[in-house]
C-alpha cells in the first residue's frame, strides 16, 4: 500500500524532474523570448524542492494514501475542455471568470459565494494584467466580446 509520504515524495520528484526538463529547453532560447518560461521553471523547481524537503522532514507520520476522487478530476478536466471551447465564443475574460467561479463553487462548496466571486474577479484581473498588459500577448479572438 502506498503511503501519503511516498505519494508526496514521488510528486515532488516528478515536479522537480519536469522543471529540469522544461528548464533545459527554456534556457536554450534567447532571454527575450524565454523570460516568462524561465521564470516559471525556476519557480516550479524551487517550490517542488521545498515541498520535497518538507515531505522528507515529516516522513514519520506516514498514513495510507486516499485515492483522489474520480468525480472531482472529471469535473476539473471537463471544465477545462469547456473553457477552451468557450474562449472562442464569449471571450477570454468572461470565460476565465466563469471557469474560476464555477470550479470554486463546484469543488469548494457553496457556502462562501462572496469569497468565490472575489477570487474569480481577482484571478481574472491578475491574468488579464499579466498577459495582456505586462507581457503584451494578443487577446484571443472571440465571437461576442
Amino acid at each position: 500500500m502506498v503511503t501519503t509520504t511516498t505519494r508526496d515524495a514521488l510528486f515532488a520528484a516528478l515536479a522537480l524532474g519536469l522543471a529540469l526538463v522544461i528548464g533545459v529547453t527554456a534556457f536554450c532560447y534567447p532571454v527575450g523570448s524565454s523570460y516568462f518560461p524561465r521564470s516559471l521553471v525556476v519557480f516550479m523547481g524551487v517550490m517542488s524542492a521545498i515541498y520535497g524537503f518538507r515531505v522528507w522532514r515529516s516522513r514519520a507520520g506516514a498514513q495510507p494514501a486516499r485515492s483522489v476522487g474520480a468525480w472531482a478530476a472529471f469535473i476539473a478536466f471537463t471544465a477545462i475542455a469547456i473553457c477552451a471551447s468557450a474562449i472562442k465564443i464569449i471571450g477570454y475574460d468572461a470565460t476565465t471568470f466563469l471557469f474560476l467561479f464555477g470550479l470554486i463553487m463546484t469543488l469548494g462548496g457553496r457556502q462562501r459565494i462572496l469569497a468565490a466571486l472575489a477570487v474569480a474577479v481577482g484571478g481574472t484581473a491578475t491574468l488579464h494584467v499579466t498577459f495582456f498588459v505586462l507581457l503584451g500577448v494578443a487577446r484571443p479572438e472571440s465571437l461576442f466580446f
